[in-house]
């Protein structure tokens, strides 16, 4: 077992959020129109998304050999991504007013 695994414990579960390429980028590219972030431009999330590729996804694999991972289309609107949340969680979905 890794080191860091026995120094924090094992998780006992991981919420994974599947979002596409395209949904993310135009996502970020609104974020960066109204919050004025200056990496939120297409050359900058672009290497982010290499990065979670080779770095991110497989300490994801390894998580799926120790844990429970709950892949959760991030696609849906909020109030439904929100409820799989609570659902993977084993809580109840409260009511929205």
């Amino acid at each position: 077992m890794h080191a860091r695994v026995r120094q924090l414990g094992v998780a006992s579960g991981v919420l994974f959020f599947d979002v596409s390429q395209e949904t993310l980028e135009a996502r970020l590219i609104k974020r960066g129109e109204s919050s004025g972030r200056v990496d939120d431009n297409r050359e900058s999330i672009l290497k982010r998304f290499a990065t979670f590729q080779t770095t991110s996804l497989p300490v994801l694999d390894y998580l799926r050999t120790i844990t429970r991972v709950w892949k959760i289309s991030g696609e849906e609107p909020k109030e439904d991504v929100f409820a799989r949340v609570c659902q993977a969680l084993g809580r109840e979905v409260p009511a929205m007013s």
